[in-house]
């Protein structure tokens, strides 16, 4: 699908992880950093913070979006872990081809851009050199509220005081980023891995 913000749009936003970079390149560059540091018992520790917040995540999803059985202490342990090992493995993984180029001018453009992740991203903008082209920053883990479920599009219109139909979004799953954008009457575009990101943003 291409990209083709119209005069209605003031504001893109754009999903995190899978959109902004490579999830299958990131994963590649995590495993390796892991299996490096393996011998040491607390990567073992740090992996099990990891895989039992994204057995959570995976269910608050299931749930959509909302789930009363959401622990955000789980997330708080998961954190700095995440802060440790991902941030590595984004600086080497980098962009996805085209990123830098399509938010330079989208900027350029005039358009606000935002971030709207179910997880922190600050560290990992700052991780791949791409930080400084965003306004601002919503992650569901800070709300309690996650992709697909409409009411975080919601809550951001209202926060950045624009009607719906002002925000188009752009992420890499349907299931999550299309689901709730959509419902929230927001315009959304789905780039999944591997599409051309300069292409879709600039057809022709």
């Amino acid at each position: 699908m291409k990209i083709e913000p119209g005069e209605h749009i003031r504001v893109i936003s754009w999903d995190m992880d899978g959109t902004l970079y490579s999830s299958s390149a990131f994963k590649r560059c995590l495993y390796r950093r892991w299996l490096r540091y393996c011998w040491q018992p607390s990567v073992w520790r740090d992996i099990r913070a990891i895989a039992r917040a994204q057995q959570m995540m995976q269910r608050v999803r299931a749930a959509g979006g909302e789930w009363p059985g959401y622990e955000p202490v789980l997330r708080a342990q998961a954190q700095p872990c995440e802060r440790l090992w991902f941030a590595a493995a984004l600086q080497a993984t980098g962009p996805r081809p085209g990123i830098p180029e399509t938010l330079a001018a989208f900027r350029e453009r005039g358009y606000r851009q935002i971030i709207v992740s179910d997880y922190s991203a600050a560290y990992k903008l700052q991780a791949l050199g791409i930080s400084h082209y965003f306004d601002a920053i919503f992650a569901g883990e800070d709300s309690g509220i996650f992709k697909p479920s409409p009411r975080v599009f919601s809550r951001i219109c209202v926060e950045m005081n624009i009607e719906p139909a002002a925000l188009l979004h752009i992420g890499d799953r349907e299931d999550t980023d299309g689901v709730a954008a959509s419902a929230a009457g927001c315009s959304v575009v789905i780039v999944p891995e591997g599409e051309d990101v300069v292409a879709a943003a600039f057809p022709g």
